[in-house]
């Protein structure tokens, strides 16, 4: 009748584009009269999101390490998309987006030295980006090694040596890295029973397994002299 207001819905199958300032354009024409209305301008994304980059991966990740996900646009951060990650062996994981949702962190906690975890994200559930309905992410997954912390063993002296002063005797030790072929090795002795050292030797670089230094014993008169041995990688 004339006068009465009717809403009418039309479904729409959206176009498999990517625009950012889409308008939608309604014209009624009624006898001599045409009139017409436009929406503001607003985004279709027909793309799916894809991980840009992501770290740490391979060899030599820090214990606990913090991981960083970086996606390709904006994603959903509801239901699955809140945290995507999945660890495997299994750790606790606190996982932060950041305000734009298109990167995230996640702090570990837990993990073990000279091991292996595989992460994936989006394998326990389907991810989206944030157009309605959204656009789904292709689950990846990759994996790091945390790294190894090195082992050494002093074998002599090993205590109750009673060395002359002035005199050359080797110090031997073994050692052992899982993910480093060298070592750096610094010698200190104390003639405290360990309260205070002193430098025999320092950044001296050995191979992991066994190694030696010859030591010129200094002269002096102590019952209380410890030799400790300090490995980095």
């Amino acid at each position: 009748p004339s006068g009465t207001s009717v809403v009418i819905r039309i479904p729409w199958t959206v176009p498999a584009i990517d625009a950012t300032d889409v308008v939608v354009n309604v014209t009624a024409v009624g006898g001599n009269v045409t009139h017409w209305v436009e929406s503001g301008p607003f985004e279709i994304d027909s793309t799916a999101p894809t991980i840009v980059s992501f770290f740490p991966v391979g060899l030599h990740a820090p214990v606990d390490p913090t991981i960083v996900v970086t996606f390709s646009e904006p994603m959903n951060v509801t239901g699955a998309g809140a945290n995507p990650l999945s660890i495997t062996p299994t750790v606790p994981a606190s996982v932060t987006w950041n305000p734009s949702r298109d990167s995230l962190t996640a702090s570990l906690s837990g993990t073990l030295p000279c091991t292996s975890y595989a992460v994936a994200v989006g394998a326990g559930g389907k991810v989206f980006d944030d157009s309605e309905w959204g656009n789904e992410l292709v689950p990846i997954s990759w994996s790091f090694t945390t790294e190894c912390v090195p082992t050494v063993d002093l074998l002599a002296p090993d205590g109750g040596q009673d060395w002359t002063g002035g005199s050359v005797h080797t110090i031997q030790w073994t050692s052992d890295d899982g993910d480093d072929a060298t070592l750096t090795a610094t010698l200190l002795y104390s003639l405290d029973g360990g309260a205070t050292f002193l430098g025999i030797v320092g950044n001296l670089t050995v191979p992991i397994g066994a190694g030696s230094y010859d030591w010129t014993v200094p002269k002096v008169d102590s019952t209380g002299v410890v030799v400790r041995i300090v490995v980095t990688d």
